[in-house]
């Protein structure tokens, strides 16, 4: 009995401990996987000469609050797939007899220890051979917090960072290229937005980076937004016999006056001995069902009326000519008249203008036989419900010639909001129009046109712009004015099919002063006050269209 109580206690015991051990495994796991690694920089794009040698160094960050030993070792890079990534090979020098850029790279460090919250150099030599091949190579350096060998039973978390080379040797270096599609996802479209897709085919033997645009049109040839591509970057290179995917999205304003054919033309230039030039163009729908059926209907209405008008306007003329309207329908190549005896032709100009004629020698005699200044009122009115379908008839016409007008006017505005998106290797970046603005207003040095007196407060809020103007441009002069006068605005945007007059700025309750010194110097703009921040801003400025108006 004494001996089931002791084994007993014993099971229990060690019940306990492997319930420790399994609850507390995760744990450390989970502490041990928390490392935070970079490098910098992540490309190192270099020119050079058979028999010549480079050194450099990379940097390792250690953003943990331990101590890191990274271990550093050159590989070989080669292109996989269309989508912009890559394979690491390592090197085999049986095979490649020192021909490989990752054979070139020296490394003396195998390991390197970086205490907690500071940074390591690393450096390497590149030395060419003479015999080099000219051209691109491509190579990576591969810093792990892995050990070449674990011990046995170790849990050992591997963090890789790469810093990647692109070399470019002189000699017979052949750049070559071109678009092997450029297509649109979806021709017919119900809103505008539309995603785009390119291949670009590197036929040469050294990398190239295709730089260029997407610029967007409507059918009235006006543009509706220009998508950068490869613009102030270092990546998308396309390496030697392969082919890479570039993927965008453009979003334009919902107007009516976007209806209809649309046309993308893609340019793009590359070449560092000569640029190069190639272009292609698609073109898609943009026809918003819902929109376009409420406008037809009402166009269709409006035709009807105008016939109607039209119609009812004949009849009087043929009436004031003497001209039976029914008979006249029957034959319409002769115009009989009342007594069916004689044929009467009609002079055209003169027989259209009869019953305009005949109305005002009509209002003439009823102004006439008028004395007082109310009769005169009763004398117009009743000469309008007399005449009632010729000014309805009017007021159809000038309302289809208004339509008109103001369609065309609206579908040839020079500019439009809109926002890109361009799809990366790891994430997508979204780009409005107003950092594009802005990013031309920094490049050129323009002075924008509006002065604003400010003075930049002590403490410094951290501001965001929207434009909700519906007018191009307004979010980038205001950051530009506010940025000269002191003040950190740290993103501008714009809101697509929003359109507000009044600019409003929404504050934090720690920063009321600034912003009703603000709101006075943008035309006592609207002032809205919140505990907490939903654009993650101290202030954030709705720029309406009183501030281009006013």
């Amino acid at each position: 009995m004494m001996l089931i109580l002791k084994n007993n206690k014993i099971l229990s015991i060690l019940l306990i401990v492997y319930l420790a051990v399994f609850l507390l495994l995760p744990t450390v796991a989970s502490a041990q996987s928390a490392i935070t690694l970079s490098v910098t920089p992540t490309l190192f794009q270099m020119s050079a000469d058979p028999g010549q040698v480079w050194k450099s160094s990379v940097k390792v960050v250690n953003s943990n609050n331990f101590d890191l030993t990274v271990y550093a070792k050159p590989v070989n890079f080669q292109p996989q797939g269309e989508g912009g990534t890559g394979k690491f090979l390592p090197i085999f020098e049986n095979f490649t007899e020192g021909s490989t850029l990752a054979e070139w790279i020296d490394i003396n460090q195998d390991a390197v220890t970086i205490p907690a919250f500071t940074s390591q150099e690393i450096p390497f030599i590149v030395s060419v051979p003479d015999n080099a091949a000219p051209g691109g190579h491509f190579a990576a350096i591969l810093i792990s917090t892995q050990p070449p060998k674990p011990e046995k039973n170790q849990v050992v978390t591997t963090q890789v960072v790469t810093s990647l080379f692109f070399l470019r040797l002189s000699g017979d270096v052949i750049e070559s290229g071109s678009i092997r599609e450029f297509r649109v996802n979806k021709r017919f479209v119900s809103n505008p937005v539309a995603d785009f897709e390119f291949r670009f085919e590197n036929d040469g033997n050294v990398h190239i980076q295709p730089q260029g645009d997407i610029t967007i049109y409507n059918m009235w040839g006006e543009k509706r937004g220009i998508v950068p591509i490869n613009q102030q970057t270092h990546f998308g290179n396309v390496l030697p016999n392969s082919i890479r995917q570039f993927n965008f999205s453009w979003a334009g304003e919902l107007a009516l006056t976007e209806i209809g054919l649309h046309r993308a033309e893609l340019t793009l230039g590359y070449g560092e001995n000569g640029k190069h030039y190639v272009t292609r163009r698609v073109y898609f729908w943009v026809i918003p069902i819902k929109e376009v059926f409420i406008t037809l209907g009402v166009l269709a209405l409006i035709a009807l009326l105008v016939v109607w008008a039209v119609k009812s306007y004949i009849r009087r003329m043929l009436h004031l000519a003497g001209i039976d309207p029914i008979k006249h329908k029957k034959q319409p190549r002769q115009y009989i008249s009342r007594d069916d005896t004689t044929t009467v032709r009609i002079h055209s100009v003169k027989q259209v203008s009869a019953p305009v004629r005949i109305g005002i020698t009509d209002l003439k005699r009823r102004l006439i036989a008028t004395e007082t200044g109310l009769g005169y009122l009763r004398t117009l009115f009743g000469f309008v419900i007399s005449y009632r379908k010729f000014f309805i008839g009017i007021i159809l016409i000038l309302l289809a010639l208004s339509t008109i007008v103001w369609f065309i006017k609206n579908a040839n505005i020079e500019d439009r909001n809109y926002e890109v998106t361009v799809e990366g290797v790891d994430n997508s970046i979204t780009i409005t129009s107003e950092e594009m603005i802005y990013d031309d207003y920094e490049q050129s040095d323009n002075q924008v046109t509006q002065d604003i007196t400010l003075e930049a407060p002590a403490n410094v809020p951290k501001i965001s712009i929207i434009n909700t103007s519906g007018i191009p441009g307004t979010a980038a002069t205001l950051r530009k004015q506010l940025e000269t006068a002191g003040y950190t605005v740290e993103k501008i945007s714009s809101e697509l099919n929003r359109h507000d007059e009044r600019t409003i700025v929404v504050f934090t309750t720690e920063f009321q002063d600034v912003a009703v010194a603000l709101s006075e110097r943008l035309n006592d703009a609207l002032l809205s006050g919140v505990s907490t921040s939903t654009t993650g801003s101290d202030i954030t400025i709705f720029v309406g269209s009183d501030m281009v108006t006013n």
